[in-house]
């Protein structure tokens, strides 16, 4: 697997991000959804980076790092590449910040093709600050990309996550497994015991993480299984959510019948709310494996 950034500091190789760097060349709004947080913090001005670097690129490949954009992007100087980074733990954006954002939004770029917005913890957009955003994130102008950044949509206004382009779990040292290798593996491991019906052979990694890991290998096999549900539905792979690769879906996708893939992703998203609310992990992965185990198919019921 590759770096997901080479030495130059600004080349995306996963494939994920790859799509994403596509979609905001053409500019808009753009959501990046992540439990992640240093690791979507140090992606937003990467993905920043390559946009306004001026050499000519196709098809994802990385920007060239030495045109005079690049060069000042890496001294951290970059006059097109604007970021709002809200200061204390319990502080909003202040409307004020978003007003001072739409003027520098609507003037044509300094040096580059295009100006990038990073809004980092834009679950701290409050009512009246989204509100003064809403016509800006629906229809920016052309040469311009905003980048918001949140652990979930769960945290963010309804209006917000509408009108923006949704990516999720592009953060820094990804893995195609599922969001990183460890969660991958153990999303891997789950699968083999749902398979064998022993719980054991999941619950003994799982309960070494961390909670935020924990969340966050809850949060991928929620996409996992709703990609499998996507599988069943369409052949269109540009609908999957997950980084899982097609072939282990389709290995996997055989535990279940369709119609049990969506209570499936609800437990997943019910188990994953309990562990945030500091439930007894090992209670709460319990009763995911026997939930999960019920909505197993059966031979007899799919013969």
């Amino acid at each position: 697997m590759q770096n997901l950034v080479k030495e130059n500091d600004l080349v995306m190789s996963n494939e994920n991000i790859t799509l994403c760097l596509q979609e905001m060349e053409k500019g808009g709004s753009f959501l990046l959804l992540s439990e992640d947080k240093p690791g979507l913090q140090e992606l937003s001005p990467k993905l920043a980076g390559y946009l306004v670097c001026s050499a000519s690129k196709k098809n994802g490949a990385e920007a060239c790092g030495k045109c005079a954009d690049c060069r000042m992007y890496q001294s951290g100087e970059h006059p097109d590449i604007f970021r709002l980074e809200t200061k204390g733990r319990s502080s909003t954006i202040p409307v004020a910040e978003i007003r001072t954002l739409k003027e520098k939004i609507n003037l044509r770029p300094y040096q580059a093709s295009r100006k990038v917005f990073i809004i980092d913890e834009a679950e701290r957009l409050r009512t009246e600050a989204a509100n003064a955003f809403l016509k800006t994130l629906e229809e920016p102008p052309h040469n311009a990309v905003l980048i918001l950044a949140a652990p979930s949509v769960n945290v963010l206004l309804p209006t917000v996550v509408s009108r923006c382009k949704v990516f999720r779990g592009l953060t820094l040292g990804a893995n195609k497994a599922g969001g990183d290798e460890a969660t991958g593996q153990l999303i891997e491991e789950f699968f083999a015991a749902v398979s064998a019906e022993k719980e054991q052979g999941f619950t003994e990694p799982a309960l070494k993480l961390e909670r935020p890991q924990l969340e966050n290998f809850l949060e991928n096999l929620a996409l996992v299984l709703r990609d499998m549900l996507v599988a069943e539905i369409s052949s269109d792979q540009g609908g999957y959510l997950s980084a899982f690769e097609k072939d282990k879906l389709e290995l996997f996708s055989g535990l279940f019948s369709r119609e049990s893939l969506e209570p499936a992703v609800f437990h997943v998203l019910e188990i994953k709310n309990a562990v945030k609310s500091n439930v007894n992990t090992k209670l709460a992965l319990d009763l995911l494996f026997r939930e999960i185990i019920k909505c197993k198919a059966r031979p007899e019921l799919n013969g």
